[in-house]
Order: C-alpha cells, then sequence, then structure tokens
C-alpha cells in the first residue's frame, strides 16, 4: 500500500503540464485525456516492476478514481469490488487534495475537508473507511 499512496498518479505523467495545471474546468476532450492517467499508471508499473508484490500496486494504480457507489473509472466498481487500499487511499488522497491548493482549487480547512469528506460517505467513499478516517483524525485533535 506504501508504494501505491506514492505512485497513485504515476500515470499523470504522460499528461501535458498546460492541463494538469489549468485553472479552469476542463473541457469534455481534456477530460477523457485525464482520465487515463489510471491506466497508463497501472501500464508504467506493470512494465517497469516484474515483482509480484507490483501487480497489485498495479491495480491499486488503476482503481483509485473508483467511487463506492459505482460512479468511478475506469471500470465503474462498488462498494468491496473496490480493492481496500483503494477505498483507504481514496479518503486519504482526497483529503489531502482538498487542504492544499491547486491551480484549479483553493485550499479548503481541515474543518472543511472533513465535512466534505462526511457528506460523501456511502457515495464517493467506503462508509467503514470514513468511519475509521473519523476515529483517527478525532484522536489527533485530542493529543
Amino acid at each position: 500500500m506504501g508504494y501505491a499512496s506514492f505512485l497513485h498518479d504515476i500515470g499523470k505523467a504522460k499528461i501535458p503540464a498546460s492541463l494538469l495545471q489549468k485553472p479552469s474546468k476542463l473541457n469534455e476532450k481534456e477530460w477523457e485525456t485525464m482520465k487515463k492517467h489510471t491506466l497508463w499508471g497501472k501500464q508504467i508499473i506493470s512494465k517497469q516492476f516484474s515483482l509480484k508484490q507490483f501487480d497489485k500496486i498495479a491495480k491499486i494504480i488503476y482503481q483509485h478514481h473508483e467511487r463506492w457507489d459505482g460512479n468511478g473509472y475506469p471500470q465503474g466498481l462498488k462498494c468491496d469490488e473496490i480493492l481496500i487500499e483503494v477505498q483507504i487511499l481514496s479518503v486519504a488522497d482526497a483529503y489531502d487534495a482538498m487542504i492544499y491548493k491547486r491551480p484549479y482549487q483553493k485550499a479548503l480547512s481541515k474543518e472543511e475537508a472533513i465535512e466534505e469528506i462526511k457528506s460523501e460517505k456511502g457515495k464517493q467513499f467506503s462508509p467503514k473507511v470514513v468511519d475509521t478516517f473519523l476515529k483517527i483524525e478525532d484522536k489527533f485533535k485530542k493529543d
């Protein structure tokens, strides 16, 4: 899981920087290009690493934009069809993306990001993973 968390967006290396840094909404053609990064990431890992452990990493990379409700990509997987590692990575990556400024979006406060994650429980994110994330996050507030 550790490698996958660092490498999940490696397929974006094949996407033009102008698209990655575009400050406005992507058009349909640009969005279709952007969505290919999951496949490209899987291919990069599969071609570069022959160790068996990298097969799972390639699967995690390929699935990392699947959604609990089945509305993700590239396969439209839902619920427990999605690897548990992906379910965890999805929450962590979304939280990270929300609390840091991006060319296309301002950073949210940690509290705003947590509220967004709560609102996506059972939709974008696994309910069990969100509940666990909230327990861990609450523990860090107390420490």
